[in-house]
């Protein structure tokens, strides 16, 4: 009976001796890992010591960047030295402490995926950069924002034709009273071949309307033929207060003095005369008449133009910045 069970003494005895030795290494192991923990912290609490300048238990903006340059052998931006802040200060309270610093070799990983991210991100500024400098190029195509040739330039005169002829009203007494003057004449002339163009008014209204749209037109073109339309409209004022003074000298029985009426009819006429003058002038020279008080500022408003599409993408890229500023920086 005894020679039957001594397998399986023999057996049990090697399963102890197998725990036993498994403990043993458990052990061991516990105790190496021990001792490597306690090796990162004593390594840990130096580097801490050698960004800790003046030894008040805390690390500075001042001290990581001073530290890390010393360390690196290399310069930091303060942005980057403030990114690394927010990602290892866990706190919030602007400083690293102890358990939060996270040692030499975490930070140059975490620096390198800055660069890798900033590289990234410049790639992509400079594809969209590329985009815009295209879509610019497009669209000054479209909007025919070129030069002027010297044929844009004589087109660009005509449109002013259209408030000439509808301030001839106003120069009445000036033709009356010079009817030998060959530009008087001429004006006179010109004014009742216009007047004899049934709704001639309201047909060039619709013209210049329509074609001061067309993006094919030359930019100047465009733009003048918008500024005559609104100094047309401009004489549309006075003639209405015309109107009204007429009127109000009926009812009261008090006639307005012709020399009155003559001057301010004269100073409109030589307003108008003056504004079309410097407009001709500025466009034979290629330039925008774009200094006519009050008209100028509503016509370039509605002139669409590069420059607008630079400014609205101006604010889109400004606003997404913020929003990856507030949405996406590093803790």
């Amino acid at each position: 009976a005894d020679t039957t069970k001594e397998p399986a003494v023999v057996a049990d005895v090697d399963v102890e001796k197998l725990k036993a030795m498994a403990q043993k290494y458990r052990a061991e192991a516990a105790a190496l890992e021990a001792e490597r923990a306690q090796e990162v912290a004593e390594a840990t609490e130096r580097a801490f010591a050698k960004f800790d300048q003046n030894s008040d238990g805390v690390i500075t903006m001042s001290e990581l960047k001073q530290g890390l340059e010393t360390q690196l052998q290399t310069d930091l931006s303060q942005e980057r030295v403030e990114a690394l802040m927010r990602k290892f200060d866990d706190s919030g309270d602007g400083k690293l402490q102890l358990e939060e610093f996270a040692g030499v070799e975490k930070f140059k990983v975490a620096l390198a995926e800055m660069a890798r991210d900033e590289k990234k991100r410049s790639s992509e500024l400079l594809a969209v950069a590329q985009r815009e400098e295209e879509a610019y190029n497009q669209i000054s195509e479209i909007l025919n924002d070129r030069p002027p040739t010297n044929t844009d330039k004589a087109l660009s005169l005509l449109p002013y034709l259209f408030p000439l002829l509808d301030s001839l009203p106003y120069a009445n007494s000036l033709l009356v009273n010079h009817p030998d003057n060959p530009a008087a004449q001429l004006l006179a002339a010109a004014y009742f071949a216009y007047q004899s163009v049934p709704l001639s008014g309201f047909l060039a209204f619709l013209s210049l309307s329509f074609l001061s749209g067309v993006p094919r037109i030359n930019r100047l073109v465009r733009y003048n033929m918008l500024q005559a339309m609104y100094l047309d409209v401009a004489l549309f004022v006075p003639g209405v207060f015309a109107l009204l003074v007429g009127g109000a000298s009926q009812l009261t029985g008090q006639a307005i003095p012709v020399e009155l009426v003559a001057s301010t009819n004269t100073a409109l006429f030589a307003t108008t005369l003056a504004a079309i003058l410097y407009s001709s002038i500025s466009s034979v020279a290629g330039q925008e008449p774009d200094k006519i008080p009050f008209v100028s500022k509503i016509v370039k408003d509605r002139m669409p133009s590069v420059e607008m599409f630079k400014d609205w993408l101006d604010e889109q890229k400004s606003s997404m910045d913020d929003n990856d500023k507030n949405g996406n920086g590093l803790k």
